[in-house]
């Protein structure tokens, strides 16, 4: 990776300036925040341990196999949440304890790994809230699944925007941001957030992983013009920086202004219209992108749910993007639906269907849940790639004691319309019996199947799995 150098301040000095931010705003919240009372809430602790040994018949997902590998880890977490009448404090830590037989080159690998500290803190006022956030987490690439990893799955400054192939070396995520709202229930009201966020790698193989650096703030104010509607001013910016071999930068600036009105108790109708900027730099030469925004949305309520209507163009890296979507949500007792379906078409021509799912069903002895997203995202690389991923899960509760849990999860990349972007699939089936051994002990026994295609052929491997694991709560 070579000597990396941070741009701007360092990272000492960016919580210094979070925690003044929170100082300077701590005090304008209501004095109705001195009432706190610990015995609202109280502390609560929780320990927990938890051993797992999983061994897979081609372990890093090669073609062909490059042999079979055998993980034991010991986690140890641990866990505290202090909650008081207008404020909770949630604290979360974990590190694992791990012994491998990997297949060559790796060997036999044993150690502390992958160390996970995690800070949330939430304040309400009479008129007033203020949110804090920080996470920090260090991951042996070795043993992360892209699949279910949430940090190479979602983050959109990625290579690729999805990353389905194995990976080694580690990677370290920190990050951390601020929110406070002032006004609520008032006429005016103002929102700010604030956002870090930094991915570090070390020891990897290729340029395709590389150090990324990403801050953003977004500053909106909220007028209540009558009782039935809202206008809205919103300014945002953003800076990202890669230290891949093009030097990747890039700068958002963008201001907006919104109407929503609603034209009776079943029907909102809403606009926005802004101005976008969007300079892009590689390899020392900029490109600029700038040019009007614009969104309209129609939301009519149903009994159970509502549906909608949405047209939007934006701008991003690569030119203007337009898309059309129609939305409809549903909850009742026993199910739980939000689902969106549409067209996207950015500056290459190329159109291609969005969307997104999340549905939840409640059985008799059993639930069943089920997610989607499909959509288009331009890379540092200046391609539009198409990621897809679905997952589905359902648990069958045999008796009050132990269930039967069945998963699907499905990721796909594939060009979006510069033509560059090859297709990758990458997919698992898994069963699990979960049992609860006693009031604090329980285990977990199961089998998955792996399976990755891309222009190397098809890998698949099959794993079989075993956990125990308890949890301590304590109440000082």
């Amino acid at each position: 990776m070579g000597v990396r150098q941070k741009a701007g301040l360092g990272i000492g000095q960016r919580f210094a300036v979070v925690a003044c931010c929170g100082a300077l705003i701590l005090p304008a919240l209501s004095p109705v925040l001195a009432q706190d009372s610990a015995q609202d809430g109280g502390l609560q602790m929780t320990l927990g341990v938890r051993s797992t040994l999983r061994s897979d018949s081609n372990y890093s997902l090669s073609n062909p196999s490059n042999g079979r590998g055998t993980v034991f880890d010991t986690q140890l977490s641990f866990g505290l949440i202090s909650e008081t009448r207008n404020s909770r404090l949630a604290f979360t830590a974990s590190t694992t304890a791990r012994a491998a037989r990997l297949p060559a080159p790796a060997g036999s690998v044993s150690g502390i790994e992958d160390p996970l500290f995690q800070l949330n803190y939430s304040r309400e006022g009479a008129r007033s809230s203020l949110t804090l956030n920080a996470r920090y987490n260090r991951a042996d690439l070795d043993f992360v699944d892209p699949l279910t990893d949430q940090v190479l799955i979602a983050d959109p400054s990625a290579p690729g925007g999805l990353t389905l192939v194995n990976a080694t070396g580690t990677r370290t995520n920190l990050q951390y941001g601020l929110g406070f709202r002032t006004g609520i229930d008032m006429p005016v009201g103002l929102n700010l957030q604030l956002n870090h966020r930094e991915l570090d790698y070390s020891g990897t193989v290729g340029p395709s992983l590389y150090d990324t650096q990403t801050d953003s703030a977004t500053l909106g104010l909220r007028f209540d013009l009558t009782p039935a509607m809202t206008a809205n001013v919103t300014l945002s910016a953003s800076d990202y920086v890669a230290r891949d071999a093009a030097s990747t930068r890039r700068e958002n600036r963008s201001l907006s202004f919104g109407l929503s009105q609603n034209v009776s108790e079943a029907l909102n109708l809403s606009a926005n219209v802004g101005l976008s900027r969007n300079t892009t730099t590689r390899l020392g030469a900029s490109t600029l992108r700038e040019g009007a925004t614009f969104a309209l949305a129609a939301t009519r309520n149903l009994p159970t749910g509502n549906v909608g209507l949405s047209y939007s163009r934006s701008i991003d890296s690569n030119g203007n993007r337009d898309t059309l979507r129609v939305s409809h949500s549903q909850e009742t007792q026993l199910l739980s639906a939000a689902m969106s379906l549409g067209l996207t078409r950015g500056s290459s021509g190329t159109t291609s269907i969005v969307a997104n799912a999340n549905i939840s069903r409640d059985f008799a002895r059993g639930e069943l849940s089920a997610s989607l997203s499909r959509g288009v995202t331009t890379n540092d690389s200046l391609n539009d790639v198409l990621t897809t991923r679905a997952n589905a899960a359902y648990t069958h509760n045999i008796n009050p004691v132990s269930s039967l849990a069945f998963g699907v999860t499905f990721a796909r990349t594939e060009d979006g319309g510069t033509g560059v972007t090859t297709t990758t699939d990458r997919s698992s089936v898994n069963i699990t019996y979960n049992r609860a051994l006693t009031e604090d002990w329980d285990m977990s026994a199961g089998f998955e199947h792996r399976r990755l295609t891309n222009t190397a052929g098809t890998a698949q491997g099959n794993a079989v799995f075993v956990s125990l694991g308890r949890s301590f709560d304590l109440r000082p």
